[in-house]
């Protein structure tokens, strides 16, 4: 087995890049993309409601009403009194975004059909400048004046304008959020392992490759040649390295997936993920071969892996989502490796099981991309081999 230990002797000199690919991969998902996943958006949308003080003089049935439908809408406290500078306190620190101050006569003046200007006259309104929520808490109150004012100069009693005006503003619209091209709600896992497309390919390329290149080198092949151990028995022990090599990147990150999703892995959906990620592992696998094969330098390795990578995430919707690529970008996206991984993604994101056969043949175009990238590799080495006996 000297192979086999001299190939994982020359991969410890590459677990510096290793690592600083996981590093990388840890700071996008868990410092930028996971934190500002909104899951259900839909869901998450609350109207804002302002903490506001009021200070009642009229103290008649019309005010009592315009207090009570501000209480229900927003959260009513108290300040110690209604003097500028209490007020003024208050609203700099934040203990209340509004204060409220009603008049004596409040309820006269309504009654005698006085418009809503007037009547914002005698509601006298602070708020904190500059902020949604005291915007908010105006413009309730001035729609409920309008609501109010338009019914007691229609004809109608205090009390029918107060209850008119609160069933006016209670009225509302069924509204339905469309779902399609709604890229925010593709759950944390998709991101997860969206992101590992990128990071697998370029592990792949930068810490096999190298070591494969090193095998092939002509003086290398000569001495081996030359002694006792035998060609397949060198090529057996390399496939067996790069076997384990790629077996211990899937446990390391599907046991990293394990810890942080745990019972969303451990199901029928997240067995299709891991078979996702074991494809798209054997496509990295297939494709360090190829490039051991047509690239000899550590440098020139790392720009390929890097520029392959890098492109196959912008044009097959890791970086960008796919609903925002252009047509001719998804046509060229259609002969890379990462858009089928990235269906497969896309399709575990809603309920799966009338696309199974659809999973499958994504499956499939993988394993051919496999089948293809290792024929080309060893095309390439019989052509390398050939030029080398000439």
């Amino acid at each position: 087995m000297q192979v086999f230990k001299v190939y994982f002797q020359i991969l410890r000199r590459h677990i510096g890049q290793i690592i600083l690919y996981v590093g990388i991969f840890a700071a996008i998902v868990f410092g930028f993309i996971l934190p500002n996943v909104d899951t259900n958006p839909a869901e998450s949308f609350t109207a804002e409601k302002c903490l506001f003080a009021v200070f009642d003089s009229d103290e008649s049935e019309a005010s009592r009403a315009l207090i009570g439908w501000l209480s229900e809408k927003h959260e009513p406290t108290e300040i110690a009194d209604d003097r500028e500078t209490t007020v003024q306190d208050a609203l700099y620190n934040r203990n209340v975004y509004g204060v409220l101050r009603i008049s004596e006569g409040y309820e006269a003046a309504l009654a005698a059909g006085a418009s809503a200007e007037e009547l914002a006259e005698l509601v006298e309104l602070l708020t904190i400048p500059g902020t949604l929520t005291g915007e908010l808490f105006a413009t309730d109150v001035n729609r409920y004046l309008t609501f109010a004012a338009l019914s007691c100069r229609s004809g109608a009693s205090v009390t029918e304008a107060a209850e008119g005006a609160e069933r006016a503003l209670q009225a509302s619209l069924t509204t339905e959020l469309s779902k399609e091209n709604a890229g925010s709600t593709r759950s944390k896992i998709y991101y997860f392992f969206s992101y590992l497309s990128y990071v697998f390919v370029v592990m792949s390329v930068i810490s096999i490759a190298p070591v494969l290149s090193v095998f092939r080198k002509p003086e290398v092949q000569t001495r081996i040649s030359c002694s006792s151990y035998p060609f397949h028995r060198m090529n057996r022990e390399l496939l067996l390295g790069v076997f384990l090599t790629g077996l211990l990147f899937l446990v390391f990150f599907g046991g990293w997936a394990g810890i942080v999703f745990g019972g969303e892995l451990f199901c029928a959906r997240g067995a299709l993920y891991l078979l996702n990620l074991l494809l798209y592992l054997a496509v990295g696998l297939a494709l360090a071969y190829l490039v051991s094969q047509l690239v000899t330098t550590q440098d020139a390795i790392s720009m390929v892996a890097n520029t392959i990578s890098l492109g196959m995430s912008f044009l097959c919707g890791v970086f960008v989502p796919m609903e925002y690529l252009g047509d001719a970008v998804l046509a060229i996206a259609h002969f890379l490796p990462a858009y089928w991984y990235q269906k497969t993604l896309m399709l575990l994101q809603e309920d799966y099981s009338g696309e199974l056969g659809t999973i499958c043949g994504n499956f499939a175009m993988l394993a051919l991309f496999v089948v293809a990238l290792v024929a080309v590799g060893l095309v390439a080495a019989r052509q390398k081999s050939r030029r080398q006996l000439a």
